[in-house]
């Protein structure tokens, strides 16, 4: 199915249907307000994945959207923040950079720069839909710019070569003549995206076991740590991990790992628990039967790893808590408000969790392991990335 405005078409290349996910959801007493309730609950249908070619288009490189002769192509209108609109515009009119005369295919996006869980729930699968067009090969590739190891491995897992390629830069404005995106980058999970799954099977398929990528190993269940990360900080969360180790439950921190241990870890994992972060979405790489126990500060609950949960077939539990006071930051605006929901700390019930763990290890199924299996990756515990 294809829609067409001129300048720009649209096509279908995964239809959107009924869903029934397979794995349980249980969200905790904590969350108490029905729309958050009704937000993470088992979704009933997928989301279409779409692919949008443009004509003369320029890409805006800190909105990520694309403009015609001063037109916004629609389906990059959601990337915007309030107000940004009229300067994304005046940098379009510009054009710093030229592609002309091939066809560009561009897996940029605002946030994947600076954030891990953006680039593993919608760069990467962006680019495993997009390696399927034809053209795919011979075209020049749009990247964000990758500070992380881990993101340059996991491209090049994908792809193994580059083709042609550029990096976007900071205050960029490229024309194309002909370029192509994902709605993958453009779309907010609002139901269950199954498209990805491809990728994430193709990563963890068994021909990537055989081959030393990702072996089978005894069940670990690990406590995802955001050790490495300023935003969000969790006030008792050395206390929280006391507990958990009486369970046999390890901490890992992804920011310390390669791209190839992340994947080993939460692909050999019976059971992850951790608070909301971009590490966490390596639960894309959990077999289907395992747990995800997801803990919230009441202020940030956004639902992409209840999304990824469903679709990969995990079983899903959450709580939230009480934020600390929002921090006095001097300033107005939508870059002091960021900064103010990033510095606010919070803390968790560690005997309510306790209670939770284990009701949680008694309803696990067996092949997925219980309280006593060693924690393992490869036969070796995991000091690497214990501290």
């Amino acid at each position: 199915m294809t829609r067409e405005a001129g300048w720009w078409d649209e096509q279908i290349v995964m239809p959107g249907g009924a869903f029934t996910p397979a794995g349980s959801i249980h969200l905790g007493e904590t969350m108490t307000c029905s729309t958050t309730r009704a937000h993470f609950a088992a979704r009933t249908a997928t989301q279409a994945i779409k692919h949008t070619r443009v004509r003369g288009a320029v890409l805006d490189s800190i909105s990520g959207c694309l403009f015609n002769q001063g037109r916004l192509l629609p389906q990059t209108a959601g990337l915007l923040y309030a107000n940004e609109e009229r300067a994304a515009r005046e940098r379009a009119r510009s054009p710093s950079f030229e592609i002309r005369g091939r066809r560009v295919f561009s897996i940029f996006h605002r946030w994947a720069e600076a954030n891990y869980g953006h680039w593993i729930a919608q760069v990467l699968p962006a680019l495993f839909h997009l390696m399927a067009d034809p053209e795919f090969a011979s075209s020049v590739l749009l990247l964000p710019k990758m500070p992380f190891a881990s993101q340059r491995s996991s491209l090049h897992r994908l792809l193994r070569e580059l083709p042609d390629h550029k990096f976007v830069e900071d205050n960029e404005a490229i024309f194309c003549d002909d370029i192509t995106i994902s709605s993958l980058l453009t779309d907010w999970l609002a139901d269950v995206d199954t498209a990805s799954q491809s990728m994430y099977n193709a990563i963890t398929d068994p021909r990537w076991r055989q081959s030393g990528f990702v072996t089978d190993t005894p069940k670990t269940m690990i406590y995802y740590w955001r050790e490495d990360s300023a935003a969000r900080t969790m006030r008792n969360e050395s206390e929280l991990i006391e507990m958990l180790a009486q369970f046999g439950i390890i901490p890992v921190i992804c920011g310390t790992m390669s791209f190839r241990e992340q994947v080993e870890a939460f692909s050999s994992a019976s059971l992850v628990v951790g608070a909301h972060g971009a590490g966490l979405l390596n639960v894309a790489f959990c077999r289907p039967g395992a747990t995800l126990y997801e803990l919230f500060p009441g202020h940030f609950m956004p639902t992409l790893a209840n999304r990824i949960a469903q679709a990969r077939g995990l079983h899903y539990w959450a709580d939230q808590f009480e934020p600390d006071p929002v921090p006095d930051l001097d300033g107005t605006g939508m870059e002091v408000e960021m900064l103010k929901r990033r510095s606010r700390t919070w803390a968790v019930d560690i005997p309510y969790i306790k209670a939770r763990i284990e009701t949680i290890l008694d309803t696990m199924m067996p092949e997925f392991g219980s309280p006593g299996w060693p924690a393992e990756i490869n036969g070796n515990r995991v000091m690497s990335v214990v501290r």
